[in-house]
């Protein structure tokens, strides 16, 4: 079983949402944490997985109450995005979470280089404007 620290590190990502700390045990975010995930791997799981549960509620409106779901899930994704950015910063990996300068989306590493360039500027510009004479 995963150490009680890095199990109330996870839980410390969800801090004051009870959503998604009411669906998840300790044992559960425990074997999550032995199967070799990161504390915000975790995290980012867990996001995922209860914003699942909600995408096939169908929005309840009944005179003037009504049950947003899109609106729940709308936060659990900005949640969801808002982690993989802590992630793809360097947070969760060894090392600490300072950042590094290299810019890293989707997984993969991008260092500001860029495509060598197939037209100088200036060459797929249209011709000068003459009048007819």
């Amino acid at each position: 079983m995963a150490d009680q620290s890095k199990i109330d590190l996870v839980k410390l990502f969800f801090n004051g949402n009870n959503t998604i700390q009411s669906n998840w045990t300790d044992e559960q975010i425990g074997t999550l944490l032995d199967a070799g995930m990161s504390p915000i791997d975790c995290a980012i799981f867990m996001v995922d997985s209860t914003m699942s549960l909600y995408t096939t509620k169908p929005n309840i409106k009944v005179g003037q109450i009504s049950l947003d779901w899109n609106a729940v899930i709308n936060g659990l994704n900005k949640l969801k995005l808002d982690l993989v950015y802590r992630k793809n910063q360097g947070a969760g990996n060894p090392g600490g979470g300072s950042g590094n300068v290299n810019r890293r989306i989707g997984g993969a590493i991008f260092t500001g280089g860029c495509i060598p360039r197939k037209f100088e500027d200036g060459q797929l510009d249209n011709p000068p404007f003459t009048e007819y004479p």
